[in-house]
């Protein structure tokens, strides 16, 4: 705009009473301590008068010296941390008006021309511009109060959620009422007030790296709202390590949304963390398009092989995630994997899956389902799938073959786990609890070429089986479990 287009005004107010703050604050602090003060009266700070730090809205509630005591985020503001040297107006007996009526969405300019006893006004065209846009600030439902995240202050708290830990986020706040409070100054801590007549509450959650919305729910009308580890795999998926999401909380009435809205970033993960991923040597979900022959290693190694076309991924059953892998047919070669890795220095270590079979089946080798195999290609774990249903065959090293039956859960799978302790106890888990017990205290050779097979049959044939693996994880020198346990719902991921 060009100087001619300002219209100069008579002298609406005098110069607003004002210091800074001589510390940061955060956004509940209630004592602060100001620095700098000037004004033009004597009785520029008065008790109940509202103030502004920054763009917040405060109350004052009690002065000694330098030191205030303040009501936070009061009207259409919420509480802020605010830095050392922002400035605090104290604005309440120095409001001024051109006594002109604005539409909503009109912008103007304006120039603020300070007078003195002895200079006169400064020049319009010495004065900055400022430039203002009318946006429905005085229609705008106030913002929630008392905003609070699993029972703490919605900021500087760290926030986070995973399976197996915190795995939901409660939202808790107050209402408040535009039109009740309109001549009060309402601190955000204090109780519900209100609410509003058609004002409802709405949360943004969004991708924090690129603001990418994940959700939005709308038309809450009480006070709490939960964000669950059901919708937290949904909007970022089943298996991701470590997410930055952000929670926007406003209070909305019609199209108009409060001024300002509450914002609560997290870190989450939907996949669960593992304690002992370093040791863990091969991880199969068996994640992938019915019928696929890729098969991803999801530990560290990240070994991904292809099966052939008697085992490949199915999304006829699966316990994790949405398929499995599935062995039918003739004398399938195994999958294989072989590295250093999988020699055994020291005894601890514990192997472990989920097994499913849909059919009996006749022939002369019993399926094997995993196999652990030293150096020279000596078998030092074998767990296979015996010909009648719901019977797993395992066996240690040379000894004796150990046929065990198991009760499936109501889908028709077991989970099976083999642990040993670094002084040589073996135990044979299904479904968490132990079923054989024995020593094993054979390493096997060590070299490159110690390995697993999962999968296959190495001797004879077997006809009519039809049998599904998911969720085999080894763990080199550690053994998880020496007595009985829950077993994983979720097979964690890192």
């Amino acid at each position: 705009m060009a100087n001619s287009d300002y219209t100069v005004r008579s002298n609406t107010s005098g110069f607003c009473p004002h210091a800074v703050l001589a510390y940061s604050i955060d956004p509940l602090q209630t004592v602060i301590v100001m620095s700098g003060y000037t004004s033009p009266i004597s009785n520029g700070i008065r008790i109940g008068m509202a103030a502004m730090i920054g763009d917040e809205i405060v109350s004052i509630d009690a002065q000694s010296g330098d030191n205030l005591t303040i009501g936070r985020g009061c009207c259409d503001t919420i509480p802020r941390q605010h830095a050392a040297g922002t400035s605090i107006w104290f604005f309440d007996d120095s409001i001024g008006s051109d006594y002109t009526e604005y539409t909503a969405a009109e912008s103007i300019g304006v120039k603020l021309l300070p007078r003195t006893a002895t200079g006169g006004a400064v020049p319009v065209e010495a004065a900055p511009a400022q430039g203002i846009t009318f946006n429905w600030r005085f229609a705008r439902p106030y913002p929630p109060g008392a905003v609070r995240v699993n029972g703490a202050p919605w900021f500087g708290s760290s926030f986070s959620m995973a399976p197996g830990g915190v795995e939901s986020l409660v939202f808790t706040w107050a209402h408040r009422d535009r039109v009740t409070q309109a001549d009060q100054l309402i601190p955000h801590g204090a109780a519900s007030i209100g609410p509003e007549a058609g004002v409802t509450y709405s949360v943004i959650v969004r991708r924090y790296s690129d603001g990418v919305v994940l959700r939005t729910v709308t038309g809450i009308t009480g006070t709490t709202w939960t964000y669950t580890l059901a919708m937290l795999v949904a909007d970022i998926g089943s298996s991701a390590v470590v997410n930055l999401i952000s929670f926007e909380l406003s209070s909305v009435r019609g199209s108009l949304v409060s001024l300002r809205s509450y914002t609560v970033s997290i870190g989450a993960q939907s996949a669960i963390a593992d304690p002992h991923f370093a040791q863990v040597a091969l991880l199969l979900n068996f994640e992938g398009a019915n019928g696929s022959t890729a098969i991803v290693d999801s530990s560290s190694h990240a070994d991904n092989k292809t099966a052939n076309a008697n085992q490949q991924v199915s999304t006829n059953h699966s316990f994790y995630g949405g398929s499995s892998l599935r062995v039918t047919s003739a004398s399938p070669a195994p999958i294989s994997w072989t590295g250093l890795r999988f020699q055994r220095t020291v005894r601890a270590l514990t192997v472990e899956g989920r097994h499913k079979s849909v059919s009996s089946f006749n022939g002369t080798e019993v399926p094997p389902v995993f196999r652990l195999f030293d150096n020279a290609g000596a078998q030092l774990i074998h767990v296979a799938k015996l010909g009648l249903n719901n019977t797993l065959s395992v066996r240690f090293g040379t000894e004796t073959t150990q046929n065990i039956n198991y009760t499936p859960d109501a889908n028709g799978w077991v989970h099976w786990e083999i642990g040993v302790e670094e002084g040589g106890t073996a135990r044979v888990f299904f479904n968490g609890v132990v079923v054989y017990t024995t020593t094993f205290m054979t390493l096997g050779a060590a070299g490159a070429n110690c390995g697993v097979w999962v999968g296959g049959a190495s001797l004879g044939s077997f006809n009519g089986v039809d049998q599904y693996i998911d969720g085999i994880r080894v763990t080199i020198g550690v053994c998880r479990h020496t007595s009985d346990f829950t077993p994983p719902t979720e097979l964690p991921a890192f």
